[in-house]
Parts: C-alpha cells; structure tokens; sequence
C-alpha cells in the first residue's frame, strides 16, 4: 500500500500575490497566492492533515485539492476533526454504524461521552453554471487590460452562448479611459446623469461600462486590477432556513435507528444565514395569526408545524445538537460556530466550551457565549491570520 499523501500545497517559490481571480478555485488560489499571511493558512492546513489518520488523509486531501464545493466540504471536515481531537475526544473516521451500509462522517469518544457527527456545507451554487464561468472568465480577461487611472464598473446586461471574444474589447475600452481625465468626474448625486456609460454589444452578449476615477496618489500604478464594481446582482430567491431544513432531514434519515445520538454540523455560507433561518429549520417557519373578529387585536406569532425538531410534537430526538458554522474556512477558522441544543433529545451531548451555545430554557432559546475562545483550542492568536492578505503598494 502507497503512503497517503502528506503534502496540500505545492512546495515551490511563490511570487504571485494578486487576489483571487473571478475564475480561479480557492484549491488553486491558496496554492499559487504569494505572502506571509497566505503561509500562515497554508502551514495551519498542512498542520491539520497530518494530524488525520493516514487511512483518511488521501481523501481529505484529494478533496482539498479539487473544486470549490469538495473543497470547503474538505475543510469543514478538517476543521471538525482538528476540534474534538484538541478537545480530548478519540476521533474515529468513518465508523462502522450497527445495522447500517452508510457511515457517518465521525464518531468521536471522550470518557462515557460517544456521539456520531455527520458534516455538511451549505454552498450556494448558479443556476446556470456555464453562463456564471463564461460570466468568470471575461471579468479574468479584463483585469488585464491597462486601466490604470480609474476603476470601472461593469453592468453583465445579458450573457451570450459562448465564451466573448475580448480582444478588442479591451483595446476600445483603453482608449476610452485614455480619453477621459479623472480630475473632471466627480462622484456625487449627478454622476450617473452626466458620466456618459461606455456600451458594449457583440455575441450575444449586452455589457456596460462606467469609469471612477482612482485616488490621485494611487494613480499609474501597474498590475492594479481595473474592474471594481460589479452588477447588476443576479436575481434568486434566498430561503436560507428551507436549505437548511432540507439539508437536515438529510443527513439526520441517512443511517436509520442510531446506537448513539447524532450531531449534525453545518457550515453555511449563504451571506444572509442568521439565527431566525436556524430557529425556522429547527422549530417551525414563524407565522403569525390575525383575528378577523377582532380588527384591534395585534397579530399572535406562531411556527408552523415544519420545523425538523418540532413539528406538531418533538421530532428527530436521535439529533442531540446541530453545530452551525458561518463561513468557516482555512482564513477564518477562529469563526465562532453555534451549537443548537435538542429540547428534548433521546440522549444529550454536552456541548464545547468553545462554542456558543443556544439552549431552549421554558418558552424561549438562551444564547450562551462560549467558555473559552476558540483561537485559544487552536494556539492562535484572537485575530489571525496576522497580517495584512493583500498589502498596499506604498507610493513611489
């Protein structure tokens, strides 16, 4: 049998430190982004896989390599992993569970606590993945044109069938910004009246561009990217706690009658997650109910019975806790997640003292911050990476 793999990242002189590219994964990003605040992340990832059983850390580390969903899955796992172990807990990789084909993600063992984990990322993803890359890959492209007195918004109006040729686009739009003197635009309540747009239609595709003068002591610097300002936003309906509720039932129905209570942990990074999604998922969708005798009657709130713990009555009681995570990723592993404790789980799991906890108490949900900070689990410093990702050219 090959040794597992030990190695995430490249080992190799990195000189590269622009940003992300619009069409470039996070896999990618973190291993060609040049600078000490990226070798911190890169070294704090590398410390973590060694740290994971080697009949695991092929997997792992497969995934960490490869696109941005498998990715953050990876990593959220990683992270989990790296959590209980630091925490005293035995951390068997996918256990055998009784009387089930299917293995969860982790059972983890401390003393007479045993409990399994199931891991899941909540990572939105286009409707139209094809027109979102050919969307990617013409921002890529235009970042290199040389723009460099102003910063430029571009208006996506419409996405072609294929990818738009930009060749020339990016020579008129050059001798557009050429044209234009950035001391006589200024950004207030008439900008949009009396800056004149410059358009752009071929292919399919239906673009427009507008010019933002860059600071006058920041202008004619090389390499800066000039698109700055993007939109319009493509249009979809957020329903964050209907996702979750979804991703619940999932991962909670997927092992049958469970020897020992289970956790789910959630890793959401839809940007508008929040507590009220969390209680609809758990407890009901909030409602509230207006009296049709009564005009003066303030309307009484509710929950639907379509929460996955209460439902008319308590349901899922093998689910102890659901652990939910914002965004946690290699450069924000000091994010605090949330434990959501079951009212009335079929056994308890005593949660982390590093996690902030939300404990149903009587007739309401009680936010307890948590014990000890997580940066401290970890051996890192409160803010971290220390540092500055993407350091500020000092003028010449």
């Amino acid at each position: 049998m090959t040794n597992a793999p030990s190695q995430v990242f490249s080992i190799r002189d990195r000189t590269d430190a622009s940003p992300s590219r619009h069409n470039e994964s996070t896999a990618a990003f973190l291993d060609r982004v040049a600078g000490g605040f990226w070798d911190q992340v890169r070294d704090l990832v590398e410390a973590w896989v060694a740290n994971v059983p080697d009949a695991a850390r092929r997997d792992i580390v497969g995934r960490l390599r490869s696109d941005d969903v498998q990715h953050a899955s990876a990593f959220w796992e990683l992270y989990l992993h790296e959590t209980f172990t630091r925490s005293g807990f035995s951390v068997t990789v996918h256990p055998v569970v009784p009387g089930s084909a299917r293995q969860p993600d982790f059972l983890v063992t401390r003393g007479e606590e045993a409990f399994y984990v199931e891991a899941k990322c909540l990572v939105s993803t286009s409707a139209d993945g094809g027109a979102s890359a050919r969307k990617r890959a013409l921002y890529d492209a235009l970042n290199s044109m040389h723009c460099p007195n102003f910063f430029l918004q571009i208006d996506v109006n419409r996405i072609g069938s294929a990818d738009l040729p930009t060749k020339r686009l990016r020579r008129k739009l050059e001798g557009w910004v050429a044209a234009l003197d950035p001391d006589s635009i200024d950004v207030d309540g008439t900008y949009f009246e009396s800056v004149q747009p410059f358009p752009w239609s071929e292919a399919g595709w239906e673009l427009e561009f507008r010019p933002f003068p860059v600071r006058a002591d920041a202008r004619g610097r090389a390499g800066r990217r000039p698109l700055g300002i993007f939109g319009p936003v493509e249009a979809a309906w957020i329903n964050d706690d209907e996702s979750l509720r979804d991703a619940l039932k999932d991962k909670g129905s997927a092992y049958g009658d469970l020897d020992l209570p289970l956790v789910i942990a959630i890793n959401s990074f839809a940007f508008s997650h929040d507590d009220t999604d969390t209680m609809n998922a758990l407890y009901g969708t909030e409602q509230f109910t207006i009296s049709l005798d009564d005009r003066d009657a303030p309307p009484v709130p509710s929950r639907k019975p379509d929460g996955y713990w209460l439902a008319g009555s308590w349901a899922h009681q093998h689910v102890a806790g659901v652990l939910i995570g914002r965004s946690v990723a290699e450069y924000r592993p000091t994010a605090l997640p949330t434990f959501w404790i079951h009212p009335e789980p079929h056994k308890d799991v005593v949660p982390l003292p590093v996690w902030r906890v939300a404990e149903p108490v009587i007739d309401h949900i009680e936010n307890r911050e948590p014990e000890v900070m997580i940066s401290s689990l970890f051996g890192l410093p409160e803010v971290w990476p220390v540092g500055e990702a993407f350091p500020r050219e000092t003028p010449t």
